[in-house]
């Protein structure tokens, strides 16, 4: 990738541009009709606002990043969360522990009888680090 030097002293990449507002934007940045510049693939969304690529109008009528999803609990969780049988959303690779509660993937019974996260171990003073 070029770099050049822009009027206002300083290195630009390739593509790069002046804008009608005196500073330099990315390549595939536009003028939007509020006046601001947006990136690339940016939208105007319902709301009068410029939304991120991908991004979608949910049931809600907000606006939601790319990889978000409609739970059964009427909200939106981002992908890689599924439903627990407690009717909340947890983590992907989280489980069920026997003490009823979810635990994130790698946790353990340690010798107190209680879970701990992955990595920690019993410390000399009888605790899990």
């Amino acid at each position: 990738m070029e770099i050049f030097l822009g009027v206002d002293g300083t290195y630009h990449s390739e593509g790069s541009f002046l804008g009608t507002d005196g500073k330099y934007h990315p390549a595939g940045s536009f003028l939007g009709t509020d006046g601001q510049y947006h990136p690339e693939g940016s939208f105007l969304g319902t709301d009068g606002k410029y939304h991120p690529k991908g991004s979608f109008l949910g049931t809600d009528g907000q606006y939601h990043p790319e990889g978000f999803f409609l739970g059964t609990d009427g909200q939106y969780h981002p992908e890689g969360f599924f439903l627990g049988t407690d009717g909340q959303y947890h983590p992907e690779g989280s489980f069920l522990g026997t003490d009823g509660q979810y635990h994130p993937e790698g946790s353990f019974i340690g010798a107190d009888g209680k879970y701990h996260p992955k990595g920690s171990s019993l410390g000399t003073d009888g605790k899990y680090h």
